[in-house]
């Protein structure tokens, strides 16, 4: 009788089979065992991914922040502390924040965030107060300036119901309000990053341009008008507070004071050619040196 062989391994098949067979039988035995291994390497998985990411780390200043964060462009979470003149103060807030009194260090920090390509202008602060002081934002890192601080896209809900769906690019808003205006941000590398942040600025400026917001703002012509009006009654009401040279009426030197002090120069008109006389010719026939010419006819003298 010739013994069924398996081909690839050379072993017989029911060999295979008691071999399983076994192998089915420790597993059925040991289930428990299976499971918390598997449990382990999860869980080391984890914790060496959370390593890596720094789940657990809360960072104080710019300089806690890894490098590689920066460089990666990474995303991170934080509330708004303060609202300085060009800049946010923002507390971070780690991705995991597990409150355990042991664990958890007493240090307190903020982290210095400038809005990326934006220069405050009159009203930003106060509308940041407004709308964002006290609120959980999100800052995707750029670079780090030459004052220590995080150059970021800032991001946060829109407030009332619409926060619900959507959220607002700060440096985008703040232009489209008028209250900032496109800055260069120095030091960064033109890339792609770089060029879509500066075209979406640019198309709020022009938004905010056209439609007169903020810095945008002019004014009317009665807002001229009562401006115009409020300096020249300035000036005279100053005028007169002084004492008036002695013999001249107040009234006459306070409209020579407001009055231009250089009036424009009038053109003055040629002189008239002046009639030429000759001893051998009577007075009547006396003709001038330029005869005019009439149409026609030749003027012949003075009558």
């Amino acid at each position: 009788m010739v013994e069924n062989k398996d081909t690839d391994t050379g072993r017989s098949a029911p060999y295979r089979a008691a071999y399983l067979n076994t192998l089915t039988h420790y597993l059925d035995g040991h289930v428990n065992a299976v499971r918390n291994a598997s449990t382990v390497l999860a869980i080391a998985g984890l914790a060496f991914a959370a390593r890596g990411v720094r789940l657990f780390s809360k960072f104080y200043t710019v300089a806690d922040i890894p490098p590689h964060f920066i460089q990666k462009n990474i995303r991170l979470q934080g509330k708004v502390i303060q609202v300085k003149d060009q800049h946010l103060q923002v507390e971070h807030i780690p991705i995991l924040y597990l409150r355990i009194p042991y664990l958890m260090k007493k240090q307190e920090g903020t982290i210095g965030v400038h809005l990326a390509g934006v220069k405050f202008e009159e009203g930003a602060v106060e509308w940041l107060n407004d709308n964002v002081h006290a609120q959980a934002v999100f800052f995707k890192m750029l670079q780090i300036n030459s004052c220590q601080e995080l150059d970021c896209v800032v991001t946060t809900r829109r407030p009332g119901w619409r926060g619900l769906f959507s959220s607002m690019c700060l440096n985008e808003e703040l232009i489209r309000q008028g209250l900032g205006k496109v800055a260069p941000i120095e030091g960064m590398h033109v890339g792609a990053t770089y060029v879509k942040l500066t075209k979406m600025l640019l198309r709020a400026e022009l938004v905010a341009e056209r439609k007169r917001r903020g810095v945008w703002t002019e004014p009317t012509v009665l807002e001229r008008y009562r401006a115009s009006s409020s300096d020249v009654s300035l000036s005279v009401a100053v005028y007169l507070s002084s004492p008036a040279p002695a013999g001249v009426c107040p009234v006459v030197a306070a409209a020579a004071f407001v009055a231009p002090p250089n009036p424009p120069a009038v053109a003055e008109l040629p002189p008239k050619p002046v009639p030429v006389c000759t001893p051998n010719q009577p007075l009547g026939a006396v003709r001038p040196k330029t005869a005019p010419k009439a149409t026609g006819m030749y003027l012949t003298g003075f009558f």
